[in-house]
């Protein structure tokens, strides 16, 4: 019953990406933090090297099992946080896990996507 309770089934999504990453020879940081302009940590699930003009990529993860647009506020505010502190080569990402706990997929609220698209802009 533990196997896929909400947190396991994140970290399964998280060794995913890992898997995918190396399979692709991407070389991926997990779990990296960075302080925002208000002094406090805010942790990113992986990150991307950048080199001269190839910007630094910045990944955070949402699990449907937090299909609430609160989670999806909270990574917002990680991102712009750390965004007035990191140059402009930093890009940011968010991969949204659309995969019940049954492993079938599971709409993504839109109201969650209409946020992330506000934002990107």
């Amino acid at each position: 019953m533990f196997m896929l309770s909400s947190t396991n089934t994140t970290n399964v999504f998280l060794e995913d990406l890992k898997i995918f990453f190396e399979t692709n020879n991407i070389r991926a940081t997990q779990s990296v933090s960075f302080l925002g302009n208000s002094g406090l940590s805010h942790k990113f699930d992986f990150l991307i090297s950048g080199f001269k003009d190839i910007p630094t990529r910045l990944i955070k993860t949402l699990s449907v099992s937090r299909n609430d647009s609160v989670f999806a506020k909270s990574i917002l505010t990680d991102i712009t946080q750390t965004r007035l502190i990191r140059d402009d080569l930093t890009k940011y990402y968010v991969f949204i896990n659309d995969c019940s706990k049954e492993n079938t997929r599971v709409n993504v609220n839109p109201d969650i996507i209409t946020l992330f698209n506000i934002q990107s802009k």
